[in-house]
């Protein structure tokens, strides 16, 4: 059963080269898949950050009117 995990365990070492992580990792300098899945991940990352920030804003804007009444 030993053998056979390191055999297994080596062939995946020399298969792994072929083979790629994410979208990203094989497209070229110029595919649109690439620039696409880019694009989307900083959406993604931007947006949850604005309705944050946004639900902070609202929170200050409360706390400042109420110190000012």
């Amino acid at each position: 059963m030993n053998r056979l995990r390191a055999a297994l365990g080596f062939l995946l070492m020399l298969v792994t080269h072929p083979l790629l992580a994410c979208a990203v990792c094989g497209s070229g300098e110029a595919d649109p898949t690439r620039n696409v899945y880019a694009g989307s991940t900083a959406f993604l990352s931007v947006v949850p950050l604005m309705a944050i920030g946004g639900v902070v804003y609202t929170i200050y804007r409360y706390v400042k009117r109420g110190e000012e009444e």
